[in-house]
């Protein structure tokens, strides 16, 4: 089977990037934070949106990607009752109140979504930036393909532990981890797509993220 197309739309006042996946005719939405008409060209409609949380820039468009498409939304369960509070989501600092209405599929830690008969995802908790952030591995034939990592892990740096929910210490525990299970998978050109930003590498993350070398010392 062919490699995974993936498409890096970033959207929006805080350029959040929804990141689409397509396996033949199966198509994954990780954060709906981009408006329906960013489908690229001749790409089938998704079937399964994923958030990496719940802050307003990344799930801003559940509800109009549901009305289109009716593609199941699934998030790690600390976060189902954000999507429907403006509090929690933040969308009440943008003078806006974000209230998703479609329901939420709650995901573990470790739990396997099966994207077709040669390709899933796995949920990897990732707390720090917020309680219920979640990096989804991609995994196929010949093993990893892809992270995304939401805003745990950037280009060069992290995501923010100031906000409510947000933990330094969590955050650091969450570091040690991927660089655990990262260093298990044995895959250092895997390729990272973060929440914001340009895509990476995990060896150059290892490599020059000061976060990461912290976790090292």
């Amino acid at each position: 089977m062919a490699s995974p197309l993936i498409r890096t739309l970033p959207y929006g006042p805080l350029q959040a990037c929804g990141h689409m996946v397509r396996l033949d005719d199966t198509v994954v939405l990780i954060d709906p934070s981009i408006t329906t008409d960013r489908l690229p060209a001749g790409w089938p409609l998704p079937r399964l949106m994923l958030a990496t949380h719940a802050h307003f820039d990344h799930i801003a468009t559940i509800d109009a990607w549901t009305d289109v498409c009716g593609a199941p939304l699934s998030i790690h369960r600390l976060e189902t009752g954000w999507l429907s509070s403006a509090q929690h989501n933040l969308s009440v600092h943008m003078g806006e109140a974000l209230k998703v209405v479609a329901q939420a599929r709650p995901l573990d830690d470790g739990q396997i979504l099966a994207l077709n008969d040669d390709w899933v995802i796995e949920v990897w908790h990732t707390p720090g930036h917020s309680p219920g952030s979640a990096c989804y591995l991609l995994s196929g034939p010949d093993g990893p393909a892809a992270l995304f990592s939401g805003d745990t892990l950037f280009a060069g740096s992290i995501g923010r532990t100031d906000l409510p929910g947000g933990s330094v210490p969590v955050m650091r525990q969450t570091l040690r981890m991927l660089i655990t299970k990262l260093e298990q998978l044995a895959a250092p050109d895997l390729p990272i797509y973060p929440g914001h930003g340009p895509a990476t590498l995990w060896s150059r993350e290892l490599e020059h993220n000061l976060w990461l070398a912290q976790m090292k010392e």
